[in-house]
Order: C-alpha cells, then structure tokens, then sequence
C-alpha cells in the first residue's frame, strides 16, 4: 500500500488538519505503510517523503481558500505530473481546498480518492448578505457525491455531511490522532496562582472576548487566579483593549502565537483549560490536548466539544457566550484543589481510551485496504 497525502498547507501548520496530516504520516510509516505528501505550501522544511508542487507556491492562499476553476485545474495538472512519477495507489485528501484537483487526478488514474472532512459544512461567509462559499459549495457536494470515501473527524461532522446531503453510506467516523504527551502530564504549575489557559486563533467566534468577561467575574471571588491567551489574530488589538477596560490586563497574558509543542507545554503547566467558543467546533482539538495531560476543561456546548468532554467527570460544558455561566465554573475549580486533580485524571483517562492510536490506525488502514479491494 502506497497512500499518497494531499495537503493544501501541510507543513506550515495552518492549523489542526496539517497538525492531524503529519500525525497520521508519521504513524503510518511507523507501521511500514509507505506514504508521500503533495502540497503547493512546503515552509520551511524538506522531506524525503514530502513532494513540493513547484509554482503554485505563488499563489496567493486565500485564491486556494475561496477557490476558481484557475487554480483548481493548474493544481490538478502539477499534482498529476508528480503523481505519474510515483506509485500511489490511494489518495487521501486532507482537507477540502485541495479536494476538486485531487479528485481530478484520481478520476485520470483510476485509483480510489479519500477526503477527511474536518469543516463544517456547507461553509459559509457572508458578504452584503451573499454567501461568498455558496458556489463553491455546491463543488464541494457534487465531488464528495463521487468519492470513495469519506472519513468525518467527529460525529457532529457526520451529522453536517447528512444534513448538507452526502449518502450516508459513504460517511465513516474516524477521530484524528493526537500527539504523544508522555512526561508532559507529570509537570505542575511553576507558582501559586491558578493558572487558567485559553488558546487558538484570536477571532470573534473562538469567544476569547467571553473567556475575559468570565475570568473578571471569577476575580471578584478567587483573587489568585491567573489567564494564559495564547494565539494570535485580528483581535489580538482588541482583546486587550477589552482587558484593561475590565481592570483584569495585570493579571491576563497575551503570549502570542507558539509552536505547537510549547502550546503543549503550556497545557501542561495550566491548571484549567478554556474553551470558549461561540461557533461549532468540529472536534476540538484543543479539549483532546489538554485531556492527554490530565487538565480539567470549562467549554461551550457547541459542535463538537460535547462529544469529547464527559460533562460533569472531565470538566464542565456550558451554554456558548454565556460568560456568567462560564465565571461559576471557574470559581468552582479555582476553590477546589482536589476537584480540579481529579477531573483532570479523569479527562486523560477518557481521552487516551476513546482516541487510542492503535484503534484510529486500524480503522484508518481497514477502510484504506477495504476500499483498494474494491478497485
């Protein structure tokens, strides 16, 4: 078995799906399934078992984040050219930018095309009241239609893809992989504050703007709690701003973007994990980290996150934008040292059994094998 990766920007770690990508690679090959990685976006490192398609690094991201006939088919025509050089037998596409060339491809080759969906879907953004997605995701329907395969990240993604009209049949749940924390989980918090962390890009539907109304709330009672923000965005201006207008800016810090291992580290050193947001996560990688390193979670009943936090065990979900909500349980954990240890212990004992890597990889080279078969 030869499975030939598609990755719009694989290795600069645009977000949780290249985080995912390299996961599963490293894993497969770990398991002596050869592998090789297509992407238009290489970054900073070269891989014997990463391909770069030459030229399309030129293109502008938000050309392959909307997408255009144009870039699909100069995609389609370099990845082709890449793949006649190699011996894939299996294409699976990581995420939907890259998926209308791909399918393209396996259409000439005649080999089976498998697509993880990490998005809810249809996508959508709105401008003067017009759907700037909405041709694009009749693309996308129509594709999916007539792939071989498709793996959902989690089944309220399942669920999307129903809903947005793909045959049943052809959806099979398969939770992403997460990374290895072996010795992360035996760090404690480097002072006496109860460190409260929240992380992700900073825009209007991850929520931060709720986790800081939350966090001064909390204040009023629990005067040694800290807040970690780690990320950056276009309202990294305004969050601080919103900061110092709650009077909480001394003791909230802004730290910026960090390198996915440092974020893990910092998981690590928190003593609770936040998450805040006000659209639907499709899993939430985030509460799955912060799980493997034993840390209790506050998150919003939204998506995806009340499939992966056992409420009221593992930490506690709650109502999105609800911030009064959110404040109450912040100030149950910050009061209560044994309570925190304990859902802590319980949110990884959780995590590890329902995302254990050897299950996922089986599900993943079964499906891979049964649709081969079927070619």
């Amino acid at each position: 078995m030869n499975v030939g990766f598609v990755s719009t920007f694989y290795n600069e770690v645009y977000g949780g799906a290249e985080i995912s990508t390299r996961l599963l690679v490293k894993n497969l090959n770990e398991q002596n399934i050869k592998t090789k990685t297509f992407t238009p976006h290489s970054g900073f490192s070269k891989k014997d078992d990463l391909i770069l398609l030459s030229g399309l690094a030129l293109i502008p991201k938000k050309i392959f984040i909307l997408g255009s006939f144009l870039s699909d088919k100069l995609f389609a025509h370099m990845l082709y050219k890449k793949l006649l050089e190699e011996k894939i037998n299996i294409l699976h596409v990581q995420d939907l930018f890259a998926l209308p060339a791909t399918f393209l491809c396996a259409q000439r080759l005649r080999i089976p095309i498998i697509v993880t969906v990490r998005d809810n879907l249809p996508r959508e953004f709105f401008v003067k009241n017009i759907n700037i997605f909405a041709l694009r995701n009749k693309t996308y329907k129509a594709i999916l239609q007539k792939c071989d395969g498709i793996i959902a990240i989690s089944e309220h993604i399942r669920q999307k893809l129903i809903s947005f009209g793909i045959w049943v049949d052809k959806i099979k749940v398969i939770y992403n992989l997460l990374p290895e924390v072996e010795g992360r989980s035996k760090l404690v918090p480097i002072n006496d504050n109860i460190r409260f962390l929240v992380a992700g890009r900073l825009e209007k539907e991850k929520g931060f703007d709720i986790a800081l109304k939350a966090f001064a709330i909390a204040r009023t009672q629990c005067e040694n709690i800290t807040l970690e923000i780690v990320g950056a965005g276009p309202e990294s201006s305004s969050l601080r701003k919103f900061a110092c207008i709650l009077k909480v800016d001394n003791h909230v810090a802004f730290l910026g973007k960090v390198s996915h291992e440092s974020l893990l580290q910092r998981y690590a050193q928190a003593d609770v994990v936040l998450i805040p947001s006000v659209y639907e996560e499709p899993l939430g990688r985030i509460a799955l980290e912060a799980g493997r390193v034993g840390k209790p979670v506050i998150a919003s009943r939204i998506g995806g996150l009340p499939e992966i936090i056992d409420h009221g065990k593992a930490g506690y979900l709650v109502e999105a934008t609800n911030h009064d909500e959110m404040a109450k349980k912040i100030i149950i954990l910050a009061k209560d040292k044994e309570l925190r240890k304990k859902m802590g212990d319980h949110n990884r004992d959780f995590v590890t059994k329902k995302f254990n890597t050897q299950k996922i990889l089986a599900q993943t080279i079964n499906y891979y094998q049964t649709l081969l078969n079927k070619y």
